[in-house]
């Protein structure tokens, strides 16, 4: 259940590159998104080109996530954005609460499942209670919680453990591989989440990432095509970083 690591080495450029994100776009990444690529977990959504059976290119939207092949060698794995909304056959109370990022326990295929909504993915996933209850058993090993820690996880809640004198908050996120998210911190913040605390701007060597505050989106600017808008967020960086050297002075 460990996430494996890459180094900035083994991203694989070229495959990315022919998918729309250059060497350049995936070293400017905000900090959080480049370490979840790092950490063989999924980024947010960020743009791609892709290209149909008549060779016409368009533009779509997808989560990358690195991921080791049986040769050593490193691929990258795609979650494409989906259009289709399945709430439907949820009622509303459930759709509250997947919307709110939690998990429900319901029927699905007659069988008991998790189910999750990835707003990323405008859509619901689903996986057997049966399968994330194992997993939870054997984390519950490595950590040493108790049956009240396990009964609070499998009941779609965040409970925070004391791990070297440090908190670490464990709950069911169905995105992970292993069906749980385990992040260092308090429950808050693992609600919270990485992606919240990423800027507007992040601003790279060759170019600026812009994070829609709206929908989360991430869109790269090449350099040569600043807006004024970027242009006056560097300048105002450049006036804070040259306050700060004052008062050090």
């Amino acid at each position: 259940m460990n996430l494996e690591t890459f180094t900035e080495q083994e991203i694989p450029y070229r495959t990315l590159a022919k998918f729309g994100l250059s060497q350049e776009m995936i070293d400017d990444l905000p900090e959080n998104v480049k370490n979840c690529l790092l950490t063989s977990r999924w980024t947010m959504r960020l743009p791609v080109v892709m290209e149909n059976d008549y060779g016409e290119k368009f533009l779509a939207k997808a989560r990358i996530r690195l991921i080791r092949l049986s040769n050593g060698m490193v691929d990258v794995i795609f979650a494409p954005y989906c259009d289709t909304d399945s709430f439907n056959e949820y009622n509303e109370e459930q759709q509250a609460v997947l919307k709110m990022g939690r998990v429900i326990i319901t029927d699905v295929n007659e069988h008991q499942c998790y189910v999750q909504f990835d707003k990323d993915l405008n859509q619901t996933m689903s996986v057997p209670v049966e399968l994330i209850m194992q997993n939870i058993d054997i984390l519950a090993d490595q950590f040493g919680m108790d049956d009240t820690d396990k009964e609070y996880i499998a009941r779609g809640e965040i409970t925070t453990l004391s791990q070297l004198s440090k908190p670490v908050s464990i709950g069911i996120d169905l995105k992970e591989e292993s069906g749980l998210r385990i992040l260092p911190g308090t429950a808050q913040e693992w609600v919270v989440g990485e992606e919240e605390n990423i800027e507007k701007f992040t601003i790279g060597l060759y170019g600026t990432w812009i994070r829609d505050e709206v929908t989360g989106d991430m869109n790269y600017v090449l350099e040569n095509d600043y807006t004024e808008e970027i242009m006056q967020e560097i300048a105002r960086r450049k006036l804070q970083s040259a306050g700060r050297e004052q008062m050090r002075r």
